[in-house]
């Protein structure tokens, strides 16, 4: 296996900061998630936005299962746990975005990806509540949407943008040089469409 760095989300991208999801006594809010698979990575790339009310020293998860069988996982906190959430400030709101390696491929017909978040001193589950219908989740463990199968290096963007394809990065790309003026013959920085 290769090292190869992942890219796991930045300080204050936009996001929604609605609740979907509680944990615990609200001290914890997941306000985005969304999931797509990556064929040629044989990962799931998943984006989750949290919003921390009471900051705590607690752990999500996730756990991806085909079949009844564990595939992958990941259990760090959030930028790679880097940024735990007893660090937070109340009312903090942060992107989390997460790179999860699969033992087999992806199929949504039989496969799923699980949220939860658990205390590290006990190794009890906090309570997950959908914010929508008020009822609880069952064992606690939140099943993150799919939207597809991408091979976009970057899914999500900067976090507030939708799925971006290889064709709409490019596209972007030839925007942004275009509007920069790169691709101007007198240009101090010249351009080609070939270079992107």
């Amino acid at each position: 296996q290769a090292f190869y760095p992942v890219y796991v989300g930045a300080p204050d991208l936009p996001g929604p900061d609605e609740p979907l999801v509680t944990f615990g006594d609200k001290q914890i809010a997941l306000t985005q998630m969304d999931m797509v698979y990556t064929p040629r990575l044989q990962a799931l790339q998943i984006r989750l936005r949290w919003r921390v009310n009471q900051p705590e020293g607690v752990q999500p998860f996730v756990q991806v299962v085909c079949e009844g069988e564990r595939v992958g996982g990941a259990d760090a906190g959030v930028w790679g746990d880097v940024y735990g959430f007893n660090f937070w400030s109340p009312g903090e709101a942060q992107t989390d975005l997460r790179e999860i390696r699969l033992s087999r491929p992806f199929d949504p017909a039989v496969c799923q990806a699980l949220l939860g978040i658990y205390r590290p001193t006990d190794v009890t589950r906090l309570a997950a509540v959908n914010t929508t219908t008020g009822t609880p989740y069952a064992r606690d463990l939140v099943m993150l949407p799919y939207r597809g199968e991408t091979d976009a290096v970057f899914p999500f963007g900067r976090g507030d943008e939708e799925l971006m394809d290889i064709k709409t990065l490019e596209a972007a790309m030839h925007a942004f040089v275009e509007a920069k003026g790169w691709y101007k013959p007198n240009s101090p920085h010249p351009q080609t469409p070939k270079n992107l």
